[in-house]
């Protein structure tokens, strides 16, 4: 039998930490067995549980027990609420030692409670371990289970809690279900944000989740809400603008042209490759590329003359530029033309451009004026591993003219006061932070 504390401790524990659990976390940790799989969806309470198993079971069963994250700083999010509820239920009387900086708890006791990083695997070997918890499972590898941690559990039979919200099929997270269905060793919940009353108290109508809804429907990101929010597997990972259609967006250059108020060049000044696309906003808020340069190894008298060569040709004065290069754009307004810092608030950029993508002429692309663009749009996608964040991470790759097109469409929706990043905070499981972006939550990020 597995070394960890019964349901009733767990759940004694958690009450005199100060977070009861609500009833989806209760029948979790009744049905825990030795391997455990929390995929539900945000503010659910998941590293609520995991803090109070983890906790419960350094004071009670003394030994080596470890929270895994793809990071540090995501590992410290559990093992900080490790700590935080030792110290309430026990007033910090049994902690010997804490060290941020070396990921580490030691209790009086016996037990200790390490932080570990998926990226740095060499902390991982050779030790006897009580249990584990990987703290947001789909954002590490499955290397890190089957090589590390799952043969580090033999000695003392340990357990491992895996939680994390689903990342939809493809992964290792999701194979690790499927792999797990049947075995009387694994115990899986699968559960929707909504049935944590305390966040939601109106279900899955909850003015809050209705209005998320709404933003993603109308973003074309619907599957995304039902992963993030109603912790479903149903979404297979894919194209980050999934509402991309050739069909409706590819359009004869002289329809692209018509309509629009202005002009403007967008620059994603990569390092290895350089997109510059000429597109312009109409009146009624839409946009339209019509030309793109798009090449490797360019030095930057290159870039310079290439965008000045856009300008001339499309009649432009202004434009957006990468905001990671401002040499590029100082030589841009040095030779004349005015190039501002782009907006790089990427979830914002993404949900931006997808909201147009969604909208009926809202994005038009000159048929065959811009083939790397329309080539990136069709092949970007999200990444199979992310750490915790409200939107998936896109894979960083191939994607120069998407970059170059999310500085254009966010930065002018920004100055014209269509799209509101909100100062409001709102606080997510685990510690995290967003902001609000037209009602969905976007954790704020940029490359």
């Amino acid at each position: 039998m597995a070394l960890r504390p019964t349901a009733a401790t767990i759940l004694r524990w958690a009450r005199a930490a100060g977070t009861p659990l609500h009833r989806g976390q209760r029948e979790a940790v009744h049905g825990l067995r030795r391997y455990a799989i929390l995929a539900c969806g945000r503010r659910w309470g998941k590293t609520t549980v995991a803090a109070a198993i983890g906790a419960a079971a350094s004071v009670y069963i003394p030994g080596l027990y470890w929270v895994i994250g793809e990071t540090f700083g995501t590992a410290e999010i559990a093992l900080d609420a490790c700590h935080a509820q030792i110290m309430r239920v026990m007033s910090g009387r049994l902690i010997k030692r804490y060290s941020r900086s070396d990921h580490r708890i030691e209790l009086v006791g016996g037990g200790v409670i390490e932080g570990k990083s998926a990226d740095h695997p060499e902390g991982m070997l050779g030790r006897g371990l009580h249990g584990a918890i990987f703290e947001e499972a789909p954002a590490t590898q499955s290397r890190i289970w089957y090589q590390y941690v799952q043969p580090a559990l033999a000695d003392h039979h340990g357990w491992a809690l895996f939680v994390g919200s689903p990342r939809g099929r493809g992964n290792w997270f999701h194979e690790l279900r499927e792999e797990s269905k049947g075995d009387p060793a694994w115990s899986f919940r699968c559960s929707p944000s909504w049935e944590n009353g305390t966040v939601f108290p109106g279900g899955p109508s909850d003015p809050w989740l209705v209005a998320a809804r709404e933003r993603y429907l109308r973003a074309g990101m619907l599957p995304l809400y039902e992963q993030e929010y109603g912790g479903s597997f149903a979404h297979l990972q894919g194209r980050v603008w999934a509402a991309w259609d050739p069909e409706r967006h590819v359009k004869p250059l002289d329809e692209c042209k018509a309509g629009v108020a202005e002009w403007r060049i967008a620059a994603d000044w990569g390092l290895r490759t350089t997109a510059l696309l000429v597109i312009g906003r109409t009146e009624a808020g839409g946009y339209r590329v019509v030309d793109e340069v798009y090449r490797h190894g360019m030095l930057p008298d290159e870039r310079r003359a290439e965008a000045l060569r856009l300008a001339k040709t499309h009649g432009i004065r202004r434009g957006w530029g990468d905001p990671a290069d401002p040499t590029s754009n100082e030589m841009l307004n040095e030779a004349g033309l005015a190039v501002s810092p782009a907006f790089n608030d990427v979830d914002a950029g993404i949900l931006a451009v997808a909201g147009k993508f969604g909208e009926d002429g809202g994005i038009k692309i000159a048929d065959g004026a811009c083939p790397n663009l329309c080539r990136e749009i069709e092949n970007w996608t999200w990444r199979e591993s992310t750490a915790s964040r409200e939107i998936q991470e896109p894979v960083k790759k191939d994607d120069h003219a998407c970059d170059a097109l999310r500085y254009g469409v966010a930065s002018w929706e920004r100055l014209y006061g269509e799209q509101t990043v909100s100062p409001t905070r709102v606080q997510y499981g685990g510690g995290q932070r967003g902001r609000v972006y037209r009602g969905a939550a976007l954790r704020s990020r940029s490359y």
